[in-house]
């Protein structure tokens, strides 16, 4: 798409509705995204299925599968964990801030090549999650705690509950802001600070009852019939256990002291 009709990283005024109609609003632009995730989802099913595989004396020349590597790689090395991070962070930052030589020119025009172009929209979305997936790797082996910790906050925790439901909500208010307009909007620094200031607290007031009314009770149908809780296992006692107690029952009975009962006479006297 973007080589046949020229599309940049983001709509221009030059040629926007090719943009937002070809390529933004498409599934296609993020599949890649998820792509990533469903390939790690599958690596860590591995590596799970790796460590109990190792942990069975039946099973000998264990050879560890490249998921399991890649998984076990900043246990083994704390350079590894810190590679990891670094590389993951580098990633990142970069994919984000790249974008800037784009943004510079204020959309008027689409200052980079095709082949820049292709390469940013082809790979960027996929290389994001794969640099979040690279800083998330070693606390998976109780490395980098602190990134353990503030991703599993309350804090977090609801962010995360809400987030995609601010996704979906932040579309249709911004359509309905520049469908009522009665005039041009110039898009500058301060309009569009304005816009996102405006435009979050909205999305967000309206994804908490989304989420609980649409998302939550399609989490639970999701729990209760693809990943059922097994049941309780009923506590069976061995006959050795069985014998240990009958005899320590016994050995109390005997032990135990006869008392006397008294007759009425001797309690008056």
């Amino acid at each position: 798409m973007t080589a046949k009709y020229d599309l940049g990283i983001m709509l221009t005024l030059d040629n926007p509705a090719d943009f937002m109609g070809l390529t933004y609003l498409k599934p296609w632009s993020r599949f890649s995204s998820y792509g990533v995730g469903g390939i790690i989802g599958f690596m860590y099913f591995e590596y799970k299925r790796d460590q109990k595989a190792s942990a069975n004396p039946e099973i000998q020349n264990y050879q560890a599968s490249f998921a399991s590597k890649v998984f076990l790689a900043p246990k083994i090395s704390t350079l590894m964990t810190y590679g990891y991070f670094i590389v993951g962070l580098f990633m990142m930052t970069f994919l984000v801030f790249i974008q800037y030589d784009f943004y510079k020119h204020q959309l008027m025009i689409n200052p980079w090549s095709k082949f820049s172009n292709m390469l940013f929209n082809g790979f960027s979305r996929a290389l994001f999650v794969l640099g979040l997936t690279f800083i998330i790797l070693p606390t998976f082996n109780n490395r980098l705690t602190w990134i353990k910790v503030f991703l599993g906050s309350d804090f977090m925790v609801v962010m995360g509950r809400l987030t995609f439901a601010v996704y979906l909500m932040h579309i249709p208010w911004m359509i309905f802001f520049f469908a009522d307009l009665r005039q041009g909007y110039w898009m500058s620094n301060l309009s569009g600070w304005t816009l996102v200031l405006s435009t979050v607290p909205i999305s967000f007031l309206f994804a908490i009852p989304f989420s609980m009314y649409a998302e939550v009770p399609f989490m639970n149908l999701e729990k209760y019939f693809l990943m059922p809780k097994p049941a309780p296992k009923k506590e069976t006692v061995s006959e050795f256990k069985k014998i240990e107690a009958h005899e320590r029952i016994n050995f109390t009975k005997d032990s135990e002291e006869k008392i006397p009962m008294l007759s009425d006479k001797e309690m008056q006297q």
